[in-house]
């Protein structure tokens, strides 16, 4: 009687040491399957409180050029999504989300490198985020960029600029009225001069001021003043020449060669020809010539440039 008592006792303290141990590991699974939940990298749907979204208003079109490019803002919200991977910001927990249109308008393509998107916000706090992409000749792509910013972020006086670094920058106002753009800037520029051995006759057709050339965009303090010149072959004979080894700015007596320009143009006996130039010229110049000819060749002439806007019609 007393030994099974005795194996009663011990079967009884058994079955609690089981239960007991069952009960720390379903404890344990339970706490791990908690943790492996909330270390899951897609995260939640939203970063904090109820989902919202601050969409942007778009009356009316907003587009920036740069390096030829045209930008196009078609939308944009203000919302707590959750943040990308790489863009976790505890500081800033909301997100603002910007949709471009990007339409490469050359026949070249356009690679953009080292550029810098920034949006500044009507209390005159600037998010920022980096840019680099690649633009193939007449295509038109969309684009997203996006922006870590204050739960409470609005639209209201919001402003976005981007920049290569070391280029002029190129700024476009999201809210109220849309500023008339800048560049290019129609020159009063006009002029012609004649060379003789060979006889040429060089004719400014067009000129401007501008920040972006040949799918570039133009250093800081700097301007890109582009020109179209009719150049007339009066010889009756002879052979072609090669229109880059005549042309030439002087830049306060300096010569510059253009930065870029179609470097295959020829023109032959009675013939004319127009060649397209683009030549990097201090923001605040005064006085610049073209000088043409060949250098050491022939006798040269020069064309003096207006820099004065054109007065419009």
């Amino acid at each position: 009687m007393i030994q099974a008592q005795t194996n009663l006792r011990s079967t009884t303290a058994l079955a609690i040491l089981l239960l007991g141990l069952c009960v720390i590991a379903c404890n344990r699974l339970g706490r791990s399957n908690s943790e492996g939940r909330g270390s899951d990298t897609r995260g939640p749907t939203t970063t904090s409180g109820p989902p919202f979204e601050r969409p942007l208003p778009l009356a009316t079109p907003r587009t920036l050029k740069y390096a030829d490019l045209q930008i196009t803002v078609t939308k944009g919200v203000i919302s707590n999504r959750a943040p990308d991977v790489s863009q976790a910001d505890n500081s800033n927990p909301a997100t603002a989300d910007i949709t471009l249109q990007v339409l490469n308008t050359l026949n070249d393509a356009v690679r953009i490198r080292s550029g810098l998107w920034q949006l500044r916000l009507g209390n005159g706090a600037v998010y920022k985020t980096p840019f680099e992409d690649n633009f193939e000749a007449r295509d038109t792509q969309e684009r997203k960029i996006s922006f870590r910013v204050p739960l409470n972020a609005e639209w209201a006086g919001a402003q976005l600029t981007f920049d290569e670094q070391g280029k002029e920058p190129a700024t476009l106002a999201l809210d109220g009225n849309a500023a008339p753009a800048q560049y290019p800037v129609t020159l009063a520029a006009n002029g012609e001069a004649t060379t003789k051995d060979p006889a040429l006759t060089y004719s400014i057709k067009t000129a401007s001021l501008d920040v972006d050339a040949f799918g570039h965009r133009v250093d800081e303090g700097k301007r890109y003043l582009s020109l179209t010149v009719q150049i007339t072959d009066k010889e009756t004979g002879g052979a072609d020449e090669f229109v880059p080894e005549f042309i030439r700015l002087l830049i306060d007596g300096a010569p510059a060669a253009p930065e870029s320009a179609d470097d295959n143009t020829t023109v032959g006996p009675a013939r004319s020809v127009e060649h397209l130039m683009a030549f990097v010229i201090p923001a605040n110049a005064t006085q610049v010539e073209l000088e043409v000819g060949k250098s050491g060749a022939q006798q040269t002439a020069k064309i003096a440039i207006d820099l004065k806007p054109a007065k419009s019609s």
